[in-house]
């Protein structure tokens, strides 16, 4: 196969195959041109089809750059992480000196700040034995029914079990049969988040007397969760 024969196809098709992206991509794109390109399309492909070794070769090739092309994105995903992590833990070191210096802000010149914000949104929660992703502790202390597992099913088996069982689906575990998939357990945070913001079952959210600091709760008010807890939100730095 010579070159320019690979030229020659490479160069018909990439016009065609442009014209075609650009008018998809072109909300105000005239459907009659869209299907004059595509019988363009047909037809170019029909007529060559023959050109076996051109085609193959052709082929080849744009394989090959795609998996160049995929070998670089991966390059630079991970030279980007690198850039990320390398900005994050400047960021964490500055905001622990500051901390430790008790600066909430350091001006610099034209304008330019280092300041200390605290982090918004949920408290982060902790889950003893659980990394974010899978358990590392299997044994974890948390309680089963703050805990969820994926549990997959075919669609009649589940219609069947909520004719029987009504609206309570909960109860059909003792009732597992053929067709069913067990998947992971992970810890169901809304439902600790929920089990954290009540009161203590002690001092039913008083905290104690003014004499007695309650004990359950070391005198905050709020109930307990074996194996879970929030966390302090933090902060973090501000460059501007």
């Amino acid at each position: 196969m010579s070159g320019l024969s690979l030229y020659t196809i490479e160069a018909a098709l990439s016009d065609l195959l442009t014209a075609r992206d650009e008018l998809a991509e072109d909300p105000n794109a005239d459907p009659a041109e869209i299907a004059a390109v595509e019988t363009a399309l047909g037809n170019y492909i029909t007529q060559e089809i023959r050109k076996v070794d051109s085609i193959h070769g052709l082929l080849r090739w744009l394989k090959s750059q795609s998996e160049a092309a995929a070998a670089e994105v991966a390059e630079l995903q991970r030279a980007r992480g690198r850039l990320d992590r390398t900005a994050k833990r400047i960021k964490e070191m500055c905001c622990a000196v500051m901390q430790l210096a008790d600066e909430k802000r350091l001006n610099g010149t034209a304008g330019r700040y280092l300041l200390r914000k605290g982090n918004g949104g949920l408290f982060p929660l902790q889950v003893d034995g659980w990394d974010g992703e899978s358990w590392t502790d299997q044994a974890a202390p948390l309680p089963e029914e703050l805990r969820m597992i994926q549990v997959t099913m075919p669609l009649d088996l589940y219609e069947h079990l909520k004719a029987h069982f009504g609206e309570n689906m909960e109860h059909f575990s003792g009732h597992f049969g053929g067709g069913i998939t067990v998947g992971a357990i992970t810890p169901n945070g809304a439902a600790i988040r929920a089990a954290l913001a009540e009161p203590c079952y002690k001092c039913n959210g008083t905290g104690g007397t003014p004499d007695v600091r309650c004990a359950a709760c070391d005198g905050d008010g709020k109930a307990r969760v074996p194996g879970a807890r929030l966390l302090p939100r933090g902060e973090h730095l501000e460059a501007k």
